[in-house]
Parts: C-alpha cells; sequence; structure tokens
C-alpha cells in the first residue's frame, strides 16, 4: 500500500501546475509559492509506555494549500501497521492494519530562507484492524515540530518530530470479550517530501 501511495505520488507531481497557484522562477531567492501541492511522508512511530520499542510505520499522502509562506494546510490520507498490546479491554492484540485522514495546520518561521523551522497541529479519524476482522474505530490529535528544505518553490523536504494521541472507542466487529475504550499515545520521526503538480517532464 505504501509503494502505491508514492507511485500516486509521483504521478501526481507530473500533471500539469494548477492555474491558481503563483511560483517564482527556479532561481529565485525570494521562494514564494502560494497554492496547491502534494506531500507524501513516512513516520516510524514508537508507542510512549513502559517500554519504547517500535510499533509500526505509517505513510501519509495527501493535497496542501499554501496561502503563504507562513500558514500552510494540509488533508493527509494514512496507510500502515501499528503493533497493540493486549489487555483486559484490548483482548485481541498483535499488528494491526491502520489508515485514517488528518487535517493539519502548519506555521512555519524565517519565511525569506530555504531553511525553515515549523510547528504544526491537527486531528483526524482512524481505524485499526488485524487479520481476522476485529478492529477499532477512533479519532485523535496530533502535534509536530521540525526544520523544513525549500531549495526553490517547486520542492519541499521536512524532517520532524511528531507526537499522536489516539482513542480509540467503538468496536468495528465484537470479539465477544468486555470492551472498554482505550488510547494509544505514540512518537515519531517523519521524513516528508511535497512537490507542486507539474515539475516532473
Amino acid at each position: 500500500m505504501r509503494q502505491a501511495l508514492l507511485l500516486m505520488f509521483l504521478f501526481i507531481a507530473a500533471l500539469p501546475a494548477p492555474a491558481g497557484g503563483t511560483r517564482a522562477p527556479l532561481d529565485s531567492s525570494a521562494h514564494r509559492y502560494e497554492g496547491l501541492f502534494f506531500e507524501f511522508r513516512v513516520v516510524p512511530q514508537y508507542e510512549i509506555g513502559p517500554s519504547v520499542v517500535e510499533r509500526g510505520e505509517i505513510a501519509l499522502l495527501g493535497p496542501g494549500y499554501a496561502f503563504s509562506r507562513i500558514w500552510v494546510v494540509s488533508l493527509l490520507f494514512a496507510t500502515g501497521s501499528r503493533v497493540v498490546e493486549p489487555s483486559a479491554t484490548r483482548p485481541v492484540n498483535g499488528e494491526f492494519g491502520f489508515g485514517g485522514a488528518r487535517l493539519e495546520i502548519t506555521y512555519s518561521l524565517a519565511a525569506e530562507s530555504p531553511i525553515r523551522p515549523f510547528c504544526s497541529a491537527g486531528a483526524g479519524l482512524y481505524s485499526i484492524i488485524n487479520v481476522g476482522g476485529f478492529g477499532y474505530n477512533g479519532n485523535g490529535v496530533h502535534a509536530g515540530a521540525g526544520v523544513g528544505w525549500e531549495p526553490t518553490d517547486f520542492f519541499r523536504s521536512k524532517l520532524g518530530l511528531e507526537y499522536d494521541r489516539m482513542r480509540f472507542y467503538n468496536q468495528i466487529r465484537a470479539s465477544g470479550c468486555v470492551f472498554e475504550p482505550f488510547t494509544l499515545n505514540s512518537l515519531g520521526v517523519s521524513l516528508s517530501v511535497s512537490f507542486v503538480p507539474g515539475i516532473l517532464p
């Protein structure tokens, strides 16, 4: 699934540039793109708990809109895997498929520089399902911070630290066990690339 998202991202990058966006020339030092772009992000996640162990990997793809050099809004669709530990209220354990969508707002500093610190916040809806069809629906909040690199108005790359708090409150398929809502708290190191449509030949 992550490979399919990457191929879709490259296809989108080859689409014609949107009429509503404004771009400076490639050799411009202003770097003032405003308009539509698409982002692909990979996030290995680690659960916050008694021990820190790898808990899965999530890939995100979606469109964003730059209202200015400072403010950006993105709608990201997620897919990947998560590991859930068993407990009295989580009788189904092991690796779960993960999916969902998140609306994210990003604020960047140093508008005139190609290297720019940023912070982000968002909220989304998520599901986790195992191979047996058992799973949970829920929602969550997101916070992140890091450094972005924008050598031109056509390309962006970001390295960041992300925190996600997801609350699962509804079983997708009853397992016959007592269920109570539960929360997953995760930290992740994210790497993302963003393209303006039309940059590929």
